[in-house]
């Protein structure tokens, strides 16, 4: 009678073409499924080893893998810049010329601000102010220059009552002496420098 055929099978048929199926079983999001190795095997075998290997890596780390700073007291982002160069021209003389660097006789020994790490001054000649034209600096400020600003900025606010450069010169807080009085043309600088500011 001719050749055994199979049991289901059809000699005339594409296998897998029957009822309009591909002749591979679609795999995950549609792709061909590829027998054990499927696309979902794969990946599980990769994630498997990706999270051994995360594991191994987080061991190792321990508990000094993560740390955190400690920002200090006073921690603040200036939401502003204040004037770069009226700070050379004004705000700085006002410093130097009231010893805040130096500290006076009665000072205790470098307790003044060329020590202080909170708010650090340092001396340098010549100084910005001596070629200031019109408010404007005559020259490029030196290294040092550049750091005293930085200083004093980090301790002003627009609100001139809640800046530490002006109530602790000015005595209205926990300071060692009076540099000067609250109504004073040295107090009305630092008051003014709080009007001058650009916004970041």
């Amino acid at each position: 009678m001719g050749a055994a055929v199979r049991r289901g099978a059809a000699p005339w048929r594409t296998p897998g073409r029957a009822f309009g199926r591909s002749p591979r079983p679609a795999g995950l999001l549609g792709l061909p499924a590829l027998g054990r190795w499927s696309l979902l095997g794969r990946w599980s075998l990769l994630g498997r080893w990706s999270l051994f290997g995360l594991l191994g890596l987080l061991g190792l780390l321990g508990p000094q893998g993560c740390s955190t700073v400690d920002p200090g007291q006073d921690f603040q982002i200036a939401d502003v810049v204040f004037d770069e160069g009226y700070y050379y021209c004004e705000v700085e003389p006002v410093l130097f010329r009231n010893s805040c660097g130096s500290g006076s006789g009665s000072d205790p020994a470098r307790g003044c601000h060329f020590n202080v790490s909170s708010f650090r001054l340092t001396d340098y000649t010549p100084r910005v102010a001596d070629g200031c034209r019109d408010g404007v600096p005559g020259t490029a400020p030196p290294e040092a220059a550049r750091a005293n600003y930085q200083s004093a900025q980090s301790m002003m606010r627009r609100d001139p009552d809640l800046a530490p450069l002006y109530y602790r010169p000015t005595d209205v807080t926990a300071h060692p002496r009076r540099i000067f009085a609250a109504d004073s043309p040295d107090a009305q600088i630092i008051r003014d420098w709080a009007e001058r500011y650009s916004s970041q």
